[in-house]
């Protein structure tokens, strides 16, 4: 005798189709796809999923909470597990990346554009340097103290031979480095009260401060000659000294003496009056 085919019983089958349950149903469906799913548009939903929530709305109320507990741990960590997938192979990939050492093209871009701004700054402050460096060049004074003689006579004079005005700060002559007061003192202390003369012959010009302008000249001491005139000027040759500082309008300042090859460069100038 042939023995009948054993079917499946599944205890909840029945109370699929009985129309009570539907509404569970629709509500198992609603669930999974706003809570338990990623893919919220998706109309496909997992027998996994909806079979044991049909279950458990088939059970006395103290076994459904149970069973919801268990259905919510279990589907809270298979949802975890497939949104979290994509996340960590991502990272995953961007990890072993560093771990390589690799370098994106986005870090190749934000290299560049450091290098850019700093070549820029650079270009910035070169050009600023010239410019500034071209405007003094415009108005730089070059004073000159210097002696020397002619057909009528000898003099020491001071000059700008630079291309802008200089600011003259101090001045100050000496004899064997003491100040002179005026020439005419200098002139009886050199050659002695018999031999000595005045401001009738002596011309002199002893500025303490203004503005010599650019090729001006200033006749510090000239006499015309004489014989007391050259023994005046023998001594006076290694005797005499000059000194003057003064400064361009970027306040820039040099000192300039007598003899010198150039002006010295100073920080600044105290003026003497």
């Amino acid at each position: 005798m042939r023995e009948p085919a054993i079917r499946p019983h599944f205890p909840f089958a029945s109370t699929i189709k009985t129309p009570k349950w539907r509404p569970f149903a629709r509500l198992a469906q609603l669930v999974e796809r706003f809570v338990y799913t990623e893919d919220v548009g998706s109309s496909s939903l997992s027998s996994r999923t909806i079979l044991p929530v049909l279950m458990v709305c088939n059970k006395p109320v103290a076994d459904r909470l149970a069973d919801v507990r268990s259905l919510d741990a279990y589907n809270g960590t298979s949802h975890i597990t497939r949104s979290g997938e994509a996340g960590r192979t991502r990272m995953g990939d961007k990890d072993q990346q560093r771990q390589r050492g690799g370098v994106g093209w986005s870090d190749v871009g934000s290299f560049l554009a450091v290098i850019l701004s700093i070549a820029a700054l650079l270009v910035s402050v070169i050009e600023a340097n010239t410019t500034n460096r071209a405007a003094e060049a415009e108005v730089w004074p070059y004073v000159e103290i210097y002696g020397g003689y002619s057909g009528e006579g000898f003099y020491y004079r001071m000059q700008n031979k630079g291309v802008g005005p200089a600011l003259l700060k101090s001045l100050v002559i000496t004899l064997d480095g003491e100040p002179v007061d005026s020439a005419a003192d200098m002139v009886a202390d050199v050659l002695g009260e018999e031999d000595a003369f005045g401001y009738d012959r002596i011309r002199s010009t002893t500025p303490s401060g203004g503005v010599i302008s650019p090729r001006e000249v200033i006749n510090l001491f000239s006499v015309e000659w004489d014989p007391v005139a050259r023994r005046l000027e023998e001594q006076l040759r290694d005797r005499l000294d000059a000194e003057a500082c003064y400064c361009s309008v970027y306040d820039r300042c040099w000192i300039a003496k007598k003899g010198a090859l150039e002006p010295e460069p100073v920080q600044s100038c105290t003026r003497k009056d």
